[in-house]
């Protein structure tokens, strides 16, 4: 376990490192009753989301997201909802219509999973277990988020596989470092507003995120957010 007098040692990058490896779990998943792609900036989730359809782990597909975010660090730069331009890809990846639903309205991970209880239940359908599609780094508050709300689906997530060094050579250092600290703590921070169940975080991973947020890394964290 490193120390406190370790973590301060390490750069900025590195910090950040932890903190994905943290973030991005190794579930292996299997096959399902759904596969939910969670609406973001990343258009690869939407391909990783058909690929595994086309892999025959699922019948059927939920797409979900609405226009969340167009002035921070998770702005798309489009013009229509995230469950729309994630629609499109998966018809252009030969994904029949037929075996996607689409939630537009989500602001939120909650709101994509609640959103999504509420279009199958007026659908009459009922699941046992799902896929969450999400960013790496997006892997623990996706499932924790679910399992709190949907408690009786057994879940699994997964994530485009792309390496911690390639997505911050893709979306800019300065970035992912603010993402993946606000992320982090709204891993501590969620669970005590019930939005996600609580998750083991080791005394290693809580010090690198107290050095980020002291090192300036607060452009994805609320404006009254503190750490202890």
């Amino acid at each position: 376990m490193q120390s406190e007098d370790d973590i301060k040692k390490l750069s900025d990058i590195e910090l950040g490192r932890i903190l994905w490896d943290y973030n991005t779990l190794q579930i292996p998943i299997k096959p399902s009753d759904i596969i939910i792609i969670l609406g973001s900036n990343y258009i690869r989730v939407a391909d990783y989301g058909a690929f595994l359809f086309n892999q025959g782990l699922a019948p059927l597909v939920v797409v979900s997201g609405g226009v969340a975010h167009s002035n921070d660090l998770l702005a798309t730069g489009w013009n229509k909802p995230e469950a729309e331009v994630f629609l499109e890809r998966l018809l252009e990846l030969k994904v029949p219509r037929s075996s996607i639903l689409v939630e537009r309205e989500a602001q939120n991970t909650g709101q994509n999973i609640a959103n999504t209880m509420a279009i199958l239940d007026s659908l009459h359908i009922t699941i046992s277990s799902g896929i969450l599609v999400q960013k790496p780094f997006m892997q623990r508050r996706a499932i924790a988020t679910a399992e709190k709300l949907w408690p009786e689906v057994k879940w699994h997530v997964t994530s485009p596989d792309i390496s911690y060094e390639n997505f911050v050579s893709e979306f800019g250092e300065q970035n992912v470092l603010n993402i993946l600290t606000g992320d982090t703590w709204r891993v501590i921070e969620y669970p005590k507003l019930g939005f996600q169940t609580k998750q083991e975080m080791p005394h290693s991973i809580k010090l690198a995120l107290s050095e980020m947020i002291a090192r300036g890394y607060r452009k994805h964290l609320p404006n009254n957010a503190y750490f202890l």
